[in-house]
């Protein structure tokens, strides 16, 4: 999809295709903002802490209750709950404005690319050696050739990772599969335990 777009853009007009390219800086960095905005939109650790925290106590109610401990066991589960909601809001206020600045970016681009598509219209720019000049439709099919174009290189990012961790797990697993251990299982020399056979085993001068 990147090389369809850019490849349409540039056939169809190669001046405004290469006028279009300068968006392509200020598209990442929306997308990379935006990235890490809402990266942090995980399970809270918190959450996670009152989670096992309730389950401990759920496990070993006995003694909570033996030592009339339910008041303590719920305060400290509220208060974990409470540091999760906070962390929550924080990421979502963090989220808002990644989302809010990649909008603001992609409008930005849209006004750019529009703008000046409208300047090659009017100043009837030629789109190569034979005269043909800019219309309408040509700058909207540059523009979101290029748009499109750099948009899917974006999107491939999370499969370029999702590839590299898994050639990590694979590393992990080969390094588990082609170790060595010291253990021989086939070693003729080792002499083998036989409980009805007495003397095969010597402890401190003692046969048993």
């Amino acid at each position: 999809m990147t090389i369809g777009g850019l490849v349409v853009a540039f056939i169809i007009g190669w001046k405004f295709a290469f006028v279009c390219l300068g968006i392509i800086p200020f598209i990442f960095l929306g997308m990379i903002v935006m990235g890490v905005a809402t990266g942090s939109k995980n399970k809270s650790k918190y959450f996670n802490k009152a989670g096992a925290y309730a389950e401990q106590a759920l496990n070993l109610i006995r003694i909570v209750i033996a030592f009339g401990q339910e008041e303590l066991e719920e305060n400290n589960f509220n208060s974990l709950l409470s540091k999760s909601r906070v962390e929550g809001n924080i990421n979502s206020i963090k989220a808002g404005f990644g989302f809010g600045f990649f909008n603001f970016i992609i409008f930005g681009c849209y006004t750019y690319g529009l703008a000046l598509g409208g300047v090659f219209c009017y100043e009837k720019i030629s789109k190569d050696g034979s005269g043909t000049i800019y219309a309408a439709g040509d700058v909207i099919a540059v523009f979101f050739g290029v748009i499109f174009g750099v948009f899917s290189m974006g999107q491939a990012a999370p499969n370029i990772k999702s590839v590299n961790e898994g050639r990590v797990a694979l590393a992990t697993v080969l390094s588990v599969i082609r170790r060595k251990s010291p253990i021989v299982l086939d070693d003729k020399t080792a002499q083998s335990f036989d409980p009805k056979v007495s003397g095969n085993i010597v402890f401190e001068g003692v046969s048993f």
